[in-house]
């Protein structure tokens, strides 16, 4: 049993981190949305993003970066691509280069060498991205 992060409240992190807490880790969801956050806490649901889906008493969330960081060492990165960018500039301060990071995000190949370029993301950090990705990935980072 791992603690995990879940860094996205809206469908796609609710739903990781649903799959997450079923497989049995501890699982904390960190979203922007006071609401949507006191919802999965207070009623174990999140109406907007999943409709009536109970997610499991386990699963908790929070809006407070620092508690999202300190909770894990394991971050599941579920926010929108579109985000990306300025989400990692405000993270970086907060992150473990040796963590581990696992990406969820769909696009990312149109970001990869910006993202990789992202000083977050430098030595092990930057090896562990680029192994995440299939070979096309890969490619285009090394291509890029």
């Amino acid at each position: 049993m791992s603690k995990v992060t879940v860094l996205g409240a809206g469908a796609w992190g609710s739903t990781m981190a649903q799959v997450l807490s079923d497989a049995g880790n501890h699982v904390l969801v960190w979203g922007r949305n006071q609401e949507i956050v006191d919802e999965i806490n207070t009623s174990h649901t999140n109406r907007k993003y999943l409709d009536e889906n109970v997610l499991p008493l386990g699963l908790s969330a929070t809006t407070n970066l620092n508690e999202a960081f300190d909770y894990s060492n394991i971050y599941v990165l579920a926010v929108p691509a579109q985000t990306l960018r300025e989400n990692l500039k405000s993270w970086k301060s907060l992150v473990d280069p040796a963590a581990t990071y696992i990406s969820t995000l769909k696009g990312i190949e149109a970001m990869l060498g910006k993202l990789a370029g992202h000083s977050m993301f430098q030595g092990p950090a930057l090896e562990r991205l680029k192994m995440c990705g299939d070979c096309r990935v890969i490619d285009i980072y090394s291509s890029g």
